[in-house]
């Protein structure tokens, strides 16, 4: 790590570049060593990949409440371990990655987006669900127990949890934050009150130059 080149983030934490991603020190850490020591299992290892603020808290809660649905009272929900992220700075290189993944093995793969998710929510958790080999019963079906799962982990639930009012999460020994701050508005589309035309059009444009001609375009538009 300390032979690694590095620069000052906006927060004032020391950045160092790592194959191709910008990442703090503790977080680089992790990332090294779950590189070096991490072995996933097929039968039961799942990895949640999503840019941040894109709902990974929400697709997380989704995660957790389908698989353990039969041991959960619908009632009452502690919040699931919150996921570490990584800030890439090739991101469409990471999404291609993950695109080409599905190709080669589309049952160990699935794309999803916030936009479907929120319009379709309940055709969406049903379908993560199969992809998981936890499909719903007919009777789980008939109980209306999808619609309490997209319940209990909706952005006004997830976000009045006690736990996430109050609590703190450690991201590290240097990094700690509120809870809170993993809940911004819930809403698909509020990228464009941060983002000016110029940058919208840039970002359209390296999108397109990137995904043209693998099939990911038309996967996006028909997922939004």
């Amino acid at each position: 790590m300390p032979t690694l080149p590095q620069e000052t983030s906006w927060a004032s934490e020391p950045l160092a570049k790592y194959q191709g991603m910008c990442l703090t020190l503790p977080i680089l850490k992790g990332h090294i060593l779950a590189q070096h020591h991490f072995q996933p299992q097929a039968t039961h290892s799942i990895l949640l990949a999503t840019f941040p603020k894109s709902g990974t808290t929400w697709f997380n809660a989704l995660l957790f409440s389908i698989i353990n649905r039969n041991l959960l009272e619908f009632s009452i929900l502690c919040s699931p371990p919150i996921p570490m992220t990584a800030f890439p700075w090739s991101f469409w290189d990471q999404v291609l990655g993950y695109w080409n993944a599905g190709l080669e093995s589309p049952n160990r793969v699935l794309f999803m987006s916030y936009e479907r998710t929120m319009k379709e929510p309940l055709v969406c958790v049903k379908m993560l669900a199969e992809f998981l080999g936890q499909s719903f019963s007919l009777e789980e079906e008939k109980s209306r127990v999808i619609e309490e799962t997209v319940k209990l982990c909706s952005f006004e639930n997830l976000s009045n949890l006690e736990v996430n009012k109050t609590s703190l999460t450690q991201f590290g020994p240097e990094i700690t934050l509120e809870n809170d701050v993993l809940f911004r508005k819930g809403q698909a589309g509020d990228w464009e009150s941060h983002l000016t035309g110029e940058m919208i059009e840039r970002l359209d444009q390296i999108t397109e130059q990137k995904f043209k001609g693998t099939g990911l375009m038309n996967s996006m538009i028909s997922n939004n």
